[in-house]
């Protein structure tokens, strides 16, 4: 499958704004000036993953955390995963390996 190239989007809404209204916005702020950006944010993204986590499992998922894969088999109904101590089937597979994900995807 052929994954379109994701590319950072304009940020709509930007603008620059006093430091006055920054702090109107935010009282505990202090700024001469600021940029305002109304469809943006900041997330916790420790206690986002967590609640993925608690998601995914509320739904019979499972989460092998430091489990190295060592091999994922192909099959009509899923993939069959052999690991460092385990096999597993799963009907999907979330390659969430940060900078191995691509030679794991590969591989």
């Amino acid at each position: 499958m052929n994954w379109p190239l994701l590319l950072p989007a304009p940020v709509d809404g930007l603008s620059e704004i006093s430091g006055a209204q920054a702090m109107a916005m935010e009282p505990a702020l202090k700024a001469v000036a600021a940029l305002h950006s109304p469809s943006t944010g900041i997330l916790d993204a420790h206690a986002y993953m967590l609640s993925l986590q608690g998601g995914l499992e509320d739904h019979g998922g499972t989460i092998a955390f430091g489990t190295r894969l060592e091999r994922a088999d192909v099959r009509p109904d899923g993939f069959r995963l052999h690991t460092n101590d385990m096999v597993l089937d799963c009907a999907m597979l979330v390659n969430s390996a940060g900078l191995a994900a691509v030679p794991l995807a590969r591989a």
